[in-house]
C-alpha cells in the first residue's frame, strides 16, 4: 500500500510536467497535493520498516526455536533436524511415495497396509494411445504470426 500511495501519484505529477530531483517546488504549480500524497505514502513505508525491524528483534531475542516439523510437512525435507545439519539426512532415506514424510508420521489411511498401486503399463496399453497425426499447420500458424508481428511493428514508410 504504501508503495502505490508513494511512487503512483509521481507518475501523473510527471505527465503534467513536474521535472524530478528539485529540492523544493513553488507553492503556486499545483502540485503539492499530490506530493503530499506521495509523502503519506513514504512515511507508511518507512513505518513498515520499524515494525519488520521491531519483529525481527523480538523474535531473536524471544522467540523459541522452530523444531524440525513446524508446519507438519509432507515431505523429506522436514524430517530433519532446524537449523539442518551440513550432510542433510545421516542414511539415504528409502522413498516409496512422494509424500513420504507425511506416510511415516500418519500412516496411509489403510490401516497401516499400503495402498495399492496401479499396474505398469503394457505394450499393448501404449499402443491404444490415440496419437494425432503429424501436420505442418502449427509451423504455418507460427509463421503467420510472426508475418503479422512484423506487419504491427513495420510501418508502410520503411517498406515503400
Amino acid at each position: 500500500i504504501g508503495f502505490n500511495v508513494t511512487f503512483f501519484p509521481q507518475h501523473f505529477l510527471g505527465l503534467i510536467g513536474m521535472p524530478r530531483r528539485i529540492y523544493t517546488y513553488a507553492p503556486d504549480l499545483g502540485w503539492n497535493f499530490w506530493n503530499l500524497v506521495s509523502t503519506i505514502g513514504a512515511l507508511i513505508i518507512a513505518l513498515s520498516f520499524v515494525v519488520f525491524i521491531v519483529n525481527v528483534v523480538k523474535t531473536m531475542r524471544s522467540g523459541t526455536p522452530a523444531g524440525p516439523d513446524p508446519w507438519d510437512g509432507r515431505t523429506l525435507e522436514w524430517s530433519i533436524p532446524s537449523p539442518p545439519p551440513v550432510y542433510n539426512f545421516a542414511i539415504e532415506p528409502t522413498v516409496h511415495d512422494r509424500d513420504e514424510f507425511w506416510l511415516q508420521k500418519n500412516g496411509d489411511g489403510h490401516g497401516g497396509k499400503p495402498a495399492s498401486r496401479p499396474r505398469a503399463a503394457t505394450p499393448q496399453d501404449i499402443a491404444a494411445i490415440h496419437m494425432p497425426a503429424p501436420s505442418y499447420w502449427p509451423l504455418v500458424l507460427a509463421l503467420a504470426v510472426a508475418v503479422m508481428v512484423s506487419g504491427l511493428l513495420v510501418s508502410t514508410y520503411q517498406i515503400i
